[in-house]
């Protein structure tokens, strides 16, 4: 029986081409030679190409690589080395042979927008910005999975260039035809009749009739080249190593919308089609498999977003519920004669909506797919115990509402996605599935998840889904515990109460509302060992009674664990997505403190959440890496005084990761000081806290006020609108990327890139005229400060900030003094300030000058101008040591408070430490050994703080005086 298999709509995957070498004049150059031509430039050898070391001028194609637009490396060839082909701007492909495993730094930097990267063997190694400056379009890895190739990338400092790429999975013996119609094919006898007549069913062997990369072609099977040259519809086909069945696994350009794949060649069977088989033909409307065909591999058809029908004349069908059969991105529903779904034992089964997580249930993406995701703690509270959710299977079936059919149920296995969600959909190279509607339809999604072993179902639910809003918008489905086949009832509002996982919701989970009624009362209950901590929708009690609706109404019960307790409070933040916070874009989030040192400071609010840093920062590592314990920025809806910190409340706070200070203390030792000294107009306060995120432990984090204008922070009155107003300046290399005004200042700073930017934080009124007031008052600041003449810098400039910000800075060996981080202030009619300090965390022993407590790093300083020129002045040296010596008592101290932070902080800076396996290792390329693998306790890295530190202040006393 003639079984008719109906994709309803297929995503759009991208095209890797892979293009035919070629040889031309060789040119010798150590170990490899190279070739170019039209564009193209294709190198051989053997070994390492270049050196580790090698400059851009060591390359024989430097003098013309603004012409290179395609690079094909050559089998036999290892290793990349470093600046290979870096600032190449209109390269647009590369091909690297079966032999490259390893990329050398700067390889590829400074390209700009490269279409196209083809892998042919595992990448194993690559330096620290091989992709500097460098976007990929795509990338296509053999024998590599993305995820294996990404943990590679991740040493990379600069890996997000492949953050938006395509990916494409092949493997080490397919042989793989595209774009043959380029003009890119070279040592062909007669090129214009093989590409003229190519592309249209005859099948040939790739054992006989094999198009190499390098360029030559060697067919020995007369017929079937006769075949290819006559305009016959063509299969590429492989013979498995039996010898006694042939995979397709490529095609050429066929003409044919509706191609007929072949049964048999030679009297030797086509039992299997490979994966991306029709990736270079998306113009297929229908496609016919016969009935040898027994195995389909996934996204067989990639790129075939015609394609309406696929035809099967065969019976096994076996392989459309392993998870192989994967069209686009699409999930094929199949007509059968035994309804899986009418199997199933659904008595006592809980309804859907009790696993639920944000979103829980069922979601509609934009493109159309659809996913069940119930969230995974929830889960487990559902499933028997001393089982995981793979000895689980989930079940799906759908109808059609407008045409009344149902189709077949069909099973689905779970699969472990991000964070603690668990999709119970098919999967193709880890990218979401599901079924595709047709636009104007509603369908019945019937859902249950059954343990295999019995065949009892533990969850089951219905609900419909429109492909209108399917395709309009991301939309989430929570499937109600309605009987199969209702749907939702007209004019009412859908109610639903979720949680993050560690408890539940007791009453009506999922409600059917008549605007301006009430919802019926609901309880969060937490399950033992955890604590309630609030609806993510500000709500504090655990009971509520959702009144006056006017709209759908989806909130979660926030549960936490109940942490360990070490001596500092636990703060919980809850993402609306569930997922972590991999981006400097806002999201919306749930954030709880518990067990503070005062009840008082226990907090349950709603805010957003955005990544913060610069070096810091990494949001692509895998959260399990350090690396990704990344800084934020929190956005209270509320204003908040945390932890009683500041003089007002503000929505506006910083938690700080400190990654490269395994202290915690670095930036508090500052600000300790600073405060101590009492001329800083603005200091920042802190704390410390043990962070959650989503309930997953993420470290000791310090909470700090964010720098910014307002009451009690930096203030200045910057409501004016005329220039002459308050204003906050910092000053940053990388000011330029930001969004904030900025401004140069003649003659301060290095040249280029390390030329720093002067951003207004203030707000401004009229942009042009703020700035050029502001500009023109610092202009003359540094002019009066490099003239040495100190009564006009003490005309236009606070002298005391300037001295004990110098200080601060010198005491530290701060390698961004005056280039990042860096802030001034002026208030209305004012002088200029030097107030905020910021950013310690490479000083006291890290980082590059600051290894060394001796020497002066203002001495001959290309990032700080102003400090390089003061101190040559005499009097300044002066100011700077009497001041110091005023300080000594006040430095003992904060030494002292320092020293009791052993206690204060021990047990959280170990819980911290032993999670990430940070003690005695060295934890990242920026800190230095001293500070690392030399230290293996909380005790050790206070002590090595305290030693360093009062050697620095005795150093820097005994060489101002030397100076003079």
């Amino acid at each position: 029986m003639m079984k008719r298999i109906l994709c309803l709509f297929l995503s759009i995957c991208t095209v890797i081409p892979v293009f035919l070498g070629f040889s031309f004049d060789i040119y010798a150059e150590d170990s490899y030679q190279y070739t170019f031509e039209e564009g193209l430039l294709t190198v051989t050898g053997s070994g390492m190409m270049g050196t580790e070391t090698a400059a851009l001028a060591d390359y024989p194609w430097h003098s013309f690589r603004d012409s290179i637009t395609e690079v094909v490396v050559g089998d036999g060839i290892t290793a990349v080395g470093k600046n290979a082909f870096s600032t190449c701007p209109n390269l647009s492909r590369i091909t690297f042979g079966r032999d490259v495993t390893s990329l050398g730094m700067d390889a590829f930097a400074y390209c700009g927008t490269v279409e196209s990267v083809v892998f042919r063997a595992p990448l194993l190694e690559m330096g620290q910005s091989t992709v500097y400056q460098t976007t990929l379009r795509s990338v296509t890895l053999t024998d590599q999975s993305k995820e294996e190739f990404l943990a590679v990338a991740s040493v990379c400092r600069y890996n997000t260039a492949y953050s938006g790429a395509d990916f494409t999975i092949l493997e080490s013996e397919q042989t793989v035809f595209a774009d043959l119609n380029g003009d890119k094919t070279r040592n062909v006898s007669d090129v214009a009749a093989l590409l003229d007549g190519f592309g249209s069913g005859t099948a040939f062997d790739t054992d006989t009739a094999d198009l190499d990369f390098d360029g030559a072609i060697s067919i020995s099977d007369t017929a079937a080249l006769l075949d290819l040259l006559s305009g016959k519809e063509t299969f590429q086909l492989k013979l498995n190593e039996e010898g006694n069945a042939y995979t397709v696994v490529g095609l050429g350009n066929i003409s044919s919308k509706t191609p007929v794949l072949p049964s048999s060649y030679n009297g030797i069977p086509v039992t299997a089609l490979d994966r991306g088989v029709f990736r270079v033909n998306s113009g297929v409307t229908e496609i016919t498999i016969p009935e040898s065909i027994s195995t389909v591999l996934a996204k067989a058809l990639t790129s075939c977003d015609s394609l309406e029908e696929i035809h099967y004349s065969g019976t096994a069908l076996q392989w459309l519920h392993t998870g192989a059969v994967v069209l686009s991105g699409c999930l094929v529903m199949v007509e059968e004669e035994t309804d899986l779904f009418d199997t199933l034992n659904l008595e006592g089964a809980t309804s859907i909506a009790n696993t639920g997580g944000y979103g829980g249930g069922l979601r509609v993406k934009s493109t159309g797919e659809l996913l069940f995701s119930p969230y995974l703690n929830e889960l487990r509270a559902l499933i028997s115990a001393g089982k995981s959710y793979e000895d689980y299977e989930g079940y799906l079936r759908f109808t059609d509402l407008t045409t009344g059919y149902t189709y077949s149920g069909i099973s689905v296995p779970p699969v472990k996605s991000k964070g603690q969600w668990v999709d119970f959909f098919l999967q193709g190279d880890g990218i979401d599935c599901g079924f595709c509607p047709t636009a104007g339809r509603s369908y019945s999604v019937e859902v249950a998840i059954v343990e295999k072993a019995t065949g009892t179902a533990v969850v089951k639910g219905v609900c419909e889904m429109t492909a209108a809003e399917a395709f309009s918008s991301s939309k989430y489905y929570n499937p109600t515990a309605l009987p199969s086949g209702s749907i939702r009832p007209g004019g009412k509002l859908w109610v639903n109460y979720l949680t993050s996982g560690g408890g539940s919701v007791s009453g009506a989970v999922n409600q059917f509302v008549k605007e301006g009624e009430n919802a019926q009362t609901v309880t969060a209950v937490p399950q033992e060992g955890y604590l309630f901590l609030g609806w993510n929708d500000g709500v504090l009690t655990a009971q509520r009674t959702d009144s006056s609706l006017a709209a759908d109404l989806t909130v979660k019960a926030c549960f936490g664990p109940e942490a360990e307790k070490t001596g500092i409070a636990n703060m919980f933040i809850y993402t609306e997505t569930g997922e972590p916070v991999l981006s400097k874009e806002y999201v919306g989030t749930f954030v709880a403190i518990r067990d503070a040192d005062s009840s008082t400071y226990n907090l349950s609010a709603t805010a957003r959440m955005k990544g913060r840093g610069n070096s810091s920062w990494n949001g692509t590592a895998a959260q399990t890496d350090y690396n990704s314990k990344n800084s934020y920025r929190l956005k209270f809806t509320e204003k908040q005084k945390l932890f009683g910190m500041g003089e007002k409340k503000n929505k506006d706070w910083v938690l700080q990761s400190n990654k490269f200070d395994l202290s915690g203390l670095r930036n508090w030792m500052v600000w300790n000081l600073a405060n101590k000294m009492g001329s800083v107009p603005y200091v920042p306060e802190c704390t410390w806290i043990q962070l959650y995120v989503n309930n997953e432990y993420r470290g000791m984090y310090m909470v700090c006020e964010q720098v910014e204008v307002a009451t009690g922070r930096a203030d200045v009155d910057d409501s004016l609108s005329v220039p002459d107003k308050g204003y906050l300046v910092e000053i940053d290399f990388r000011g330029d990327s930001d969004t904030d005004p900025y401004f140069y200042i003649d003659g301060y700073g290095g040249t280029g890139n390390e030329r720093p930017e002067f951003c207004i934080k203030s707000d401004v009124t009229d942009e042009a005229a703020d700035k050029a007031f502001i500009q023109e008052y610092i202009q003359r600041c540094h002019d009066a400060i490099m003239s040495g003449d100190r009564a006009a810098i003490e005309e236009l400039v606070d002298l005391p900030s300037l001295v004990d910000m110098y200080i601060l800075e010198e005491l530290s060996k701060d390698v961004d003094a005056g280039r990042a981080s860096f802030y001034l202030q002026k208030d209305v009619g004012g002088k200029l300030f030097f107030t905020a300090p910021w950013d310690f965390d490479f000083g006291f022993g890290t980082y590059g000058s600051a290894i060394s407590n001796d020497g002066l790093i203002s001495q001959g300083s290309q990032n700080c101008t102003w400090f390089a020129s003061l101190i040559t002045r005499g009097w300044f040296r002066t100011l700077v040591w009497e001041r110091m010596a005023e300080l000594d008592s006040s430095f003992n101290t904060m030494l002292a408070e320092l020293d009791a932070k052993k206690t204060e902080l021990g047990a959280a800076a170990d819980k911290n430490a032993y999670f990430w396996n940070m003690y005695g290792r060295q934890y990242h390329g920026y800190v230095s050994a001293q500070v690392s693998t030399n230290l293996t306790t909380y005790t050790e890295h206070i002590d090595f703080l305290i030693n360093w530190t009062t050697g620095r202040w005795s150093n820097l006393k005994k060489q101002l005086l030397n100076l003079g």
